[in-house]
């Protein structure tokens, strides 16, 4: 079964994600304490590149660490509060 994300009044279902559910929970959160951001703003990148890695993937042991990678590099190019901000209310528009 899928997590259901909750966010403001809609309910989103995250792609059935390759490896531990947990993992990946506590990689998002991770990164959201490590960024100060919502957890869910973190999830919202999260889980969509997840989805993109798996596409290509043939061997999915790795992809938890490399979507981590990867959203960690997202978020380190918003270089400044303000931006994050900007990423912050896109993100929430974009629901």
């Amino acid at each position: 079964m899928s997590p259901q994300i909750q966010h403001e009044s809609a309910i989103r279902t995250a792609p059935d994600p390759s490896g531990s559910l947990h993992e990946h929970l506590v990689a998002i959160q991770e990164l959201a304490k490590g960024f100060d951001l919502p957890t869910q703003v973190v999830a919202d990148m999260y889980w969509p590149e997840l989805a993109r890695l798996k596409q290509g993937a043939t061997i999915d042991l790795y992809l938890p660490l490399l979507t981590e990678r990867r959203v960690r590099d997202s978020l380190r190019r918003i270089p400044s509060p303000d931006k994050k901000r900007n990423a912050m209310s896109s993100t929430l528009s974009s629901v």
